[in-house]
């Protein structure tokens, strides 16, 4: 038989339509796995081909897609993105589609300028902190001739920013993905944060582009030169071709010379380079590629499927009483991982009060540099009024500088205390969740041991993306003041008494701002961070509860065929041998060349 990349699409479609109907005669234990069959085929089937666009916060990833779909359709900036990856498909109009959490879409239709507003609010962090408008995806129509090839673009939330999420999102899109482009740019070439996240990557897709941004910035030498550093550096510690090729980018460039039709200055930028090979990659190894990603993905279920046909095996296979003495060892080995589950608990409880105690010191330390903020503010306030501003006119002057300084002020606070609160709390739940994989782990290997099957490897339990920024609302604090502004009408006093009010009377007003603030930004990011950890501790429950309760499932199901055997000789045991063969045949087939699995010799 010919090796599977030389395989046509047709041969790939029916190994997975035969796993589907595996599965589908293994019963209901195996449906959510036959529907992910089912959605991975149907990708398949299409061509849809996903290339993630990956790399580190400011490598100019959307500057690149905006080069590449010949227009500036992509929010740009300093800031980073939040975490909501945006989906590139083609479609003869531009259109952008918002998904929100609660299963609500919209739709706009219109120029690109309009688009790019809309994405703005939506994307940006700017616009959307922490995902404070609910957006569970965006996606992307556009009549780009690279889209048209069948491939879908999604562009990430950059790693290494002050957002931890960020990098966990651009993690969380690579199971989906077939492919990336790794963006990299001369400052510096490279850091130790995406090396570790490029072996993840390697690992996940079956082809990693890489491309070199901002080129224009470096001189012909200076840019030999550090090519010749990524390349080494890649070889050597993240295991790629010691040839690499990298692509050398100027998205400004590139742009430039589409807006100015200037044929040189498209070619000097480098994005031409770029869109042959991807031109040619669509034409000829798009197809190869996407099986090997595929036959990667189905080949895991397959392990995943073994592992619980062997289990539901072995149980059904041992006598009854040795089976009942096995269970019950299994469940006195459980009582002891439900007290280390207590155990998590109790942890989890001390690191949440730690936490919350961190958030209050971090919240009072806001209270002095932003009242020597508004304060910087009121002498500003102070000189208006030497200016000789009209009595009458002072409150609603006073009102406009100190909502904005609060705006600013507070903002800026409420942003840097979310990130720093987020960064402390994905500290303690990748400590946590280590110690649910071992848990977990170990439940799998108590069992593989008990009921002599060969033991499936614990993928990585699900993490939580954020901790939510709260929202200041600052016009909320004019308002209080605003409604007290009759006070400040004192200008019918003497001079000098009316400046000791007006003194008096700002230190007051600044003190009621700060106070009310800070303790606003307390309140909202405290039922944020104890909503987080309600969540985090309901899934990782959720779990354990998963893997533990799929073996008792198993136990107490070979019971009672058992006692159904004894009764009827229904010939369960044989229907099951029979699925194993067909599931190490399919496994066999499907494995990638160079990348075999084995998971275990037949009982």
């Amino acid at each position: 038989m010919a090796p599977a990349s030389a395989q046509p699409k047709e041969w790939l479609i029916a190994r997975l339509a035969e796993f589907h109907g595996v599965l589908a005669e293994m019963g209901s234990d195996f449906t959510g796995l036959a529907a992910r069959v089912a959605e991975l085929s149907d990708r398949y089937d299409q061509g849809r081909f996903r290339l993630a666009v990956l790399g580190q916060f400011k490598r100019g990833k959307s500057s690149l897609l905006n080069a590449l779909l010949g227009e500036p359709l992509l929010p740009t900036g300093v800031l980073p993105l939040t975490a909501i990856p945006t989906l590139l498909r083609y479609g003869p109009e531009r259109r952008v589609r918002v998904i929100r959490l609660d299963g609500r879409q919209e739709e706009h239709v219109g120029t690109a300028d309009a688009l790019t507003q809309v994405l703005t609010r939506f994307v940006t962090e700017r616009e959307n902190p922490a995902n404070r408008l609910g957006v569970a995806q965006v996606e992307v129509d556009h009549p780009s001739a690279l889209l048209a090839n069948g491939v879908e673009i999604i562009d990430t939330p950059g790693i290494g920013s002050t957002l931890p999420h960020n990098t966990e999102m651009a993690r969380h899109v690579l199971p989906v993905c077939d492919g990336a482009l790794f963006i990299l740019s001369p400052d510096p070439p490279i850091t130790e944060i995406e090396l570790q996240f490029l072996r993840l990557v390697k690992e996940a897709v079956a082809r990693v582009v890489f491309v070199l941004t901002k080129a224009d910035l470096l001189p012909t030498p200076e840019r030999a030169e550090v090519l010749a550093f990524l390349q080494r550096v890649l070889h050597e510690q993240a295991g790629f071709r010691a040839e690499e090729r990298i692509f050398t980018i100027s998205a400004r460039q590139a742009l430039e010379a589409r807006a100015t039709a200037s044929a040189p200055l498209l070619s000097e930028s480098g994005i031409t380079a770029l869109e042959t090979y991807l031109a040619d990659f669509l034409v000829t190894d798009k197809q190869a590629a996407l099986q090997e990603a595929v036959r990667t993905k189905a080949a895991r279920m397959i392990g995943e499927a073994l592992f619980a046909l062997d289990l539901q095996r072995r149980v059904i296979d041992l006598p009854r009483e040795d089976l009942e003495r096995r269970a019950a060892r299994f469940d006195a080995h459980l009582e002891t991982m439900e007290r280390e589950r207590v155990y998590f608990h109790d942890r989890l409880a001390g690191d949440r009060q730690r936490l919350l105690a961190e958030l209050d010191r971090l919240a009072d330390a806001l209270v002095e540099p932003a009242t020597k903020a508004l304060s910087a503010c009121a002498e500003t306030v102070r000189g208006e009024t030497g200016a000789g501003i009209a009595g009458a006119e002072l409150p609603r002057r006073i009102s406009t500088l100190l909502a904005e300084e609060v705006d600013r002020v507070f903002g800026q606070a409420a942003r840097e205390l979310s990130a720093a609160v987020a960064s402390r709390f994905h500290a303690v739940q990748d400590l946590h969740c280590r110690e649910l994989e071992h848990l977990i782990d170990r439940v799998r290997r108590t069992a593989a041991d008990l009921f002599e099957v060969p033991c499936l490897d614990t993928a990585a339990v699900d993490r939580l993306e954020t901790v939510r920024e709260p929202r200041v609302i600052s016009q909320r604090w004019v308002t209080s003041f605003t409604e007290e502004a009759g006070v400040w009408i004192t200008w019918l006093l003497p001079r000098r008494l009316r400046a000791k009010r007006f003194d008096r009377r700002l230190r007051e007003t600044i003190a009621y701002l700060v106070r009310r603030n800070v303790e606003e930004i307390r309140w909202a990011t405290r039922q944020n961070l104890e909503e987080t950890f309600r969540q985090f501790e309901a899934r990782m429950d959720a779990q354990l509860d998963a893997a533990i309760g799929h073996i008792r499932t198993a136990v107490r199901a070979a019971l009672e065929r058992q006692a159904r055997r004894e009764a009827a000789g229904l010939p369960e045991l044989e229907r099951l041998k029979g699925f194993r063969p067909r599931l190490t045949q399919l496994l066999a087939e499907l494995s990638p060349p160079g990348k075999a699995t084995s998971y275990g010799s037949p009982l």
